[in-house]
């Protein structure tokens, strides 16, 4: 039909986030190198990763790392940093925690890291935790820009490497932070099942920050206003609209399906065909 967005024909650079096979990269009954062969099989431009999928970070590691995993260009990696954290020693460890991150992803040759303020604390109120986040990231962008990296903020919910959901997964707030975003260098991945998962319409807040959308995550939710990921195809997410949407405003960064039907690379392979048959 008319309205199809041909994936294939629109050359959309197309990578993958396996959250469905964490717990065996994690593990080490997975490695990295498998996954990247994996993605490779089937077809994808790039790959992602966790920042939880690497062992260690010494020199001869890192080396062998570089050397198996330069087939197919890693794309971005996932960090959980709690930027934000009340307690100003461990906002500390955290930064560092965060800039190891990142110096991994830049000797790995990975694009963009995925920063994000933190978990809520009781204790931080909502402009508090703002500027807190505003700062920290000027000086994340700053650091991160002299390792080649581009740092991307996501409407980010709750990941299993945090007990509470993130800091500025309410609209209201990710909006502001958003508002100052340009003028520190970090950039947007928009994820369209996170905001169903809140309740809210993925493409009203996509339209509001469409021009600093550097990268997306193709995720659906099975029901409106709860976290609850699906196979990509089988929930409530708006998937085809949204990347019309994109597709329309010019859009011509990479697309990450964020896998996390808990189904393996059977879930990894049905959500790819179920996105390039769009």
């Amino acid at each position: 039909s008319n309205h199809m967005i041909d994936m294939k024909q629109n050359r959309f650079q197309l990578t993958c986030l396996p959250v469905s096979l964490f717990s065996l990269l994690q593990s080490g009954n997975m490695t990295c190198e498998q996954w990247m062969q994996e993605a490779n099989a089937l077809g994808f431009d790039g790959y992602d990763v966790s920042t939880l999928f690497f062992r260690n970070r010494t020199p001869a590691y890192l080396l062998n790392m570089q050397q198996t995993l330069d087939r197919l260009p890693m794309v971005m990696m996932t960090s959980y940093p709690d930027l934000i954290h009340p307690e100003p020693v461990q906002a500390l460890r955290e930064r560092a925690y965060f800039m190891s991150d990142v110096a991994l992803a830049s000797q790995l040759g990975c694009k963009y890291v995925r920063i994000t303020p933190g978990q809520r604390h009781p204790e931080i109120e909502k402009r508090e935790g703002i500027k807190k986040t505003l700062d920290v990231f000027a000086d994340m962008a700053e650091y991160a820009s002299g390792l080649h990296v581009q740092l991307v903020y996501e409407n980010h919910a709750k990941p299993g490497a945090w007990n509470e959901f993130d800091f500025s997964c309410e609209t209201e707030v990710f909006l502001e932070i958003c508002g100052h975003l340009r003028d520190i260098g970090v950039r947007v991945n928009f994820d369209f099942g996170n905001p169903v998962a809140m309740g809210e319409n993925p493409q009203k807040l996509l339209e509001r920050i469409l021009p600093l959308v550097e990268t997306v995550h193709i995720s659906d939710m099975a029901a409106w206003n709860v976290f609850a990921p699906c196979r990509i195809g089988s929930g409530v997410v708006p998937i085809r609209h949204l990347i019309r949407q994109l597709n329309e405003a010019g859009f011509t960064g990479w697309y990450s399906i964020e896998e996390a039907s808990n189904m393996g690379m059977d879930g990894i392979r049905n959500a790819k065909n179920y996105v390039i048959e769009l």
